[in-house]
């Protein structure tokens, strides 16, 4: 379990955070399909040039986009929900995030060139599931370095 003393200062700086992702999530949707494949194709030129792992394809280089936003939103929602003193706050947070994501998804439909996937929910759910578990990680090693002083 983990020791967490409610905090509305960082509870309010973890949904400020929130909104910022939900913000940059929906203008990256709301680009048209023409528009999203050449950003993403710049981002990945660029990072196949900084690390040069060419053994990524670009389409492996988006849904990894997919599940890095999403695990930011989900680790956001989660510290908002446990600094607020939320018992559930896991639950809370990807029930939250999820719920973002499918509307996200909805949203894509009416966006030209785009397409709802029912995949791309599952690759943001495996996401928002990492950053849950990554947040309650953070947590329980901050405490154990704490409860050692």
């Amino acid at each position: 379990m983990m020791k967490t003393k409610k905090n509305l200062p960082l509870s309010i700086v973890s949904f400020i955070f929130c909104v910022f992702i939900m913000i940059m999530i929906f203008l990256l949707s709301y680009q048209s399909g023409e528009e999203s494949a050449a950003r993403s194709t710049g981002f990945y030129e660029l990072f196949l040039r900084l690390t040069g792992f060419d053994f990524i394809s670009h389409n492996m280089f988006r849904k990894f986009a997919h599940f890095t936003e999403y695990c930011a939103l989900g680790f956001c929602f989660t510290s908002g929900f446990t600094f607020s003193g939320i018992r559930s706050a896991g639950i809370a947070g990807g029930y939250f995030s999820f719920v973002y994501s499918v509307s996200d998804e909805i949203h894509q439909f009416f966006v030209p060139e785009r397409a709802c996937r029912i995949y791309d929910v599952y690759i943001d759910f495996c996401g928002i599931f990492f950053g849950i578990i990554l947040f309650g990680f953070l947590i329980a090693v901050i405490n154990r370095i704490f409860s050692k002083s």
